[in-house]
């Protein structure tokens, strides 16, 4: 089921478009979502997650961490990298991750082409400039469980940090 919702939240997100702060969607499967560091379908690291196994390093290029700097013992949530039609880019993560307490972006650290949450040379941290969570978000029952942050510029897209 997990698995199945995955692909699902990744087909509906591929060339999500933000026009005027407004979520569009468009599935246009061409040229979203690209892996060109996943492991080959021949690869033992390419095999489904059933027992909790590894995936190869920088095999989900639009996967981020969403860090919490205040609390810093623990890795927050993910989030997907995503490029608006005009070319801005955003991190798309769930609502239950930054919603409560204080909004401040300033609360936040959001690192990307990371691997086994370890910093090497490939690694960026985002600079953000807003943060919308779904206008209709419930927290008692995580109905429209959505939340973006607008990266303050463009993003250095390499084969290890692409847009879904």
């Amino acid at each position: 089921l997990i698995a199945r919702t995955m692909w699902f939240l990744l087909s509906v997100l591929c060339c999500v478009a933000l026009d005027h702060g407004v979520l569009t969607y468009k599935i246009d499967a061409q040229g979203c979502g690209k892996r060109p560091l996943a492991p080959t379908p021949s690869s033992r690291l390419a095999k489904r997650i059933l027992g909790g196994e590894e995936s190869g390093p920088y095999a989900w290029p639009f996967m981020c961490l969403v860090d919490d700097v205040a609390d810093n013992r623990y890795a927050m949530c993910s989030g997907s990298l995503i490029e608006s039609r005009n070319g801005d880019f955003f991190i798309m993560t769930t609502a239950h991750c930054v919603y409560g307490s204080e909004l401040s972006l300033s609360k936040f650290r959001i690192r990307c082409s990371l691997h086994n949450k370890n910093e090497d040379a490939r690694t960026q941290e985002m600079t953000l400039s807003g943060l919308s969570i779904h206008p209709d978000y419930n927290a008692n029952d995580y109905r429209n469980d959505v939340a973006v942050f607008r990266l303050a510029g463009p993003v250095n897209t390499t084969d290890s940090l692409q847009p879904a």
